[in-house]
């Protein structure tokens, strides 16, 4: 049975730019007010969009991808912010273990994390959604032969744009999460509704508690070098060529 197509979600037009020039036989499809765009990455069929920032403009993008176009992957590359001390700017992190930060219960003046949950399950208490092992396992095999440097580990994700470094300290302490963004967990979360597969990979662009960033063009020439690596993973789960 033939594998259907790998969807890739971008939050930001310059996000999805890294990609158009590398996809062949392009097609364009106007679904919801998103213009999808098709054609073959890396000689396996893709589907490329951008969803636009934040957890709800993720899930609409990714449940059209998997079930008007039975995507069976989508990756989700893009940028990030560091949260963890050791990692610099330019780093790529490929998340294992996406939690949303902002979803839970405050009582008594403490917020307490929980995990969505389908209906008519109550939110429960999780440790977020994990990385299938077959997709951890093609990204860690094609990680090793990158010129860059990849880390593997928990990503939170929240609708808030954290430009506050006590804001990502206090968030780092209480997740010990590697990055922060804005759509990861809720493509995981629709993932797991379809019983599809995911992978998010992003770029960090800044550091929390610093104020280094990225240059523009240093951005653009790191997000470059993670479409390498986004695209040798889409390459070898087409082809089964790592096991």
């Amino acid at each position: 049975m033939k594998a259907g197509p790998t969807g890739i979600l971008f939050g930001l037009d310059k996000e999805l730019r890294r990609y158009l020039d590398r996809v062949a036989r392009v097609e364009i499809h106007k679904v919801a007010g998103l213009e999808i765009i098709g054609g073959e990455l890396a000689g396996c069929n893709v589907l490329l969009t951008n969803a636009g920032l934040g957890k709800v403009n993720a899930c609409i993008a990714a449940t059209l991808l998997y079930d008007r176009f039975d995507c069976e992957l989508i990756v989700f590359p893009g940028l990030a912010g560091g949260l963890a001390p050791v990692l610099e700017a330019g780093d790529v992190v490929v998340g294992t273990e996406l939690i949303q930060h902002d979803y839970g219960n405050w009582i008594d003046g403490e917020f307490q994390l929980t995990q969505p949950s389908p209906p008519p399950g109550l939110p429960k208490a999780g440790v977020g959604f994990l990385l299938p092992p077959s997709i951890e396992r093609i990204a860690r095999y094609i990680a090793a032969e990158q010129p860059i440097k990849i880390h593997f580990g928990r990503v939170i994700t929240g609708d808030v744009f954290v430009l506050c470094q006590a804001t990502r300290k206090k968030l780092f302490c209480q997740h010990q999460a590697l990055a922060l963004e804005m759509e990861g967990a809720a493509l995981a979360q629709v993932a797991e509704r379809f019983g599809r597969q995911w992978l998010v990979v992003r770029v960090l662009g800044d550091l929390a508690g610093a104020p280094h960033q990225l240059h523009a063009r240093a951005v653009l020439r790191h997000l470059d070098r993670a479409a390498d690596f986004v695209q040798a993973i889409i390459a070898a789960h087409n082809t089964g060529s790592v096991k």
